[in-house]
């Protein structure tokens, strides 16, 4: 499962554009409020398709709208990640609302990594596969703190069946070889359900 609902306002002019086919998309830059404690905006690549192609290249730039859809992130080289929203629904709104909400159901990809802070407070570290389409795989970056972080590094697994509820956020870091601006998308993890047997855990096979 990957459903997302995120809110912000349209940042570039949305560009439609066909397909050898036929098939319309239309894409824009939609500026969001980022799921961090400096909450800064960040911007990220939404994509349609189809008849909601056609309406979303009607809007402006400015214009404050509801998306509901899914996140899709594509590796693109060893550090690149691609992160884009593919587009279900739109709602245009007239100011923008403090939406920012995915939920995920998947695999872990690796064993949790925890660390605890001299404030007394942890945050744990973990993947997780969502798949996309049979042969498409999501990969998440999660991230919970405290009570969440010590719940998911004593009972996830890699290979183990899990659902979250969570926020999206982009952390940035500069790259020391080659002084780069860089960034990663990772889910905020807000609530936390494990799924599926231990003997489901064991066969599974990334």
């Amino acid at each position: 499962m990957n459903n997302a609902v995120l809110s912000g306002v349209i940042a570039s002019p949305p560009q439609l554009r066909y397909t050898h086919d036929g098939k319309s998309i239309s894409e824009f830059l939609l500026s969001f409020q980022n799921a961090s404690k400096s909450a800064a905006f960040k911007q990220i690549k939404c994509v349609g398709f189809g008849k909601l192609a056609e309406l979303i290249a009607q809007l402006d730039p400015d214009q404050a709208v509801v998306l509901v859809g899914s996140i899709n992130i594509t590796n693109n080289g060893v550090k690149t990640k691609v992160t884009e929203f593919k587009i279900n629904a739109l709602d245009v709104v007239s100011t923008p609302l403090s939406i920012n909400s995915i939920s995920l159901v998947g695999r872990a990809g690796r064993d949790p990594e925890v660390k605890y802070f001299e404030s007394g407070t942890s945050k744990t570290s973990c993947s997780l596969a969502v798949r996309r389409t049979a042969d498409q795989t999501d990969w998440f970056d999660l991230e919970a703190w405290d009570r969440k972080a010590e719940v998911m590094s004593n009972y996830v697994r890699k290979g183990g069946l899990i659902g979250i509820n969570g926020q999206l956020k982009f952390e940035e870091w500069t790259d020391k070889q080659t002084n780069e601006l860089r960034s990663k998308p990772v889910i905020l993890v807000t609530e936390l359900e494990l799924l599926g047997s231990k003997k489901e855990q064991e066969q599974e096979d990334f």
